[in-house]
């Protein structure tokens, strides 16, 4: 398996926001600009990684509290040999077979936050992902730009 990054989170939030992001003390309100899209929030058990995921609520509803485990990967076959990224119709077994939930992205932005910190983003046809934790959690070096990712997810 190419798995980059695996944890179990614990959603917190599903569609809010702060008020005013730069006093965060004024409280959150909910914000649900669309109708099948949620984002939702949630902290990582283990690496502490701080999620902020958009994901089609009506194939994929996350409730607040709700667990989960996320993985991505940088392939889908059970091998882990690349995906050349077209659809394959072989019906051999992959890894989507393990889980509930798939999307197919690409990282479009890194960030350094700080010596310790470091942020990822991926695009999944417009749904869009962030995660932010410690370097050494994130594996910085397996999320060069422009990178193919799978985001796998299933409830715990």
């Amino acid at each position: 398996m190419a798995t980059i990054f695996e944890d179990s989170f614990v959603c917190e939030d599903v569609d809010m926001v702060y008020k005013d992001p730069k006093n965060p003390s004024l409280g959150k309100v909910r914000d649900k600009r669309f109708d099948r899209v949620s984002r939702i929030t949630a902290q990582s058990e283990s690496y502490k990684v701080a999620l902020t995921l958009d994901l089609h609520s009506q194939l994929y509803p996350v409730h607040s509290g709700e667990r989960f485990i996320l993985s991505l990967t940088s392939s889908i076959r059970l091998d882990g040999t690349p995906c050349d990224g077209t659809y394959d119709q072989s019906g051999e077994p992959t890894l989507m077979d393990r889980y509930d939930y798939v999307m197919c992205g690409r990282v479009f932005q890194q960030a350094t936050v700080d010596a310790q910190t470091a942020m990822v983003c991926v695009s999944f046809g417009g749904l869009l992902m962030s995660l932010r934790g410690q370097r050494r959690a994130l594996n910085w070096s397996e999320f060069p730009v422009d990178t193919r990712v799978y985001l796998l997810m299933k409830k715990i």
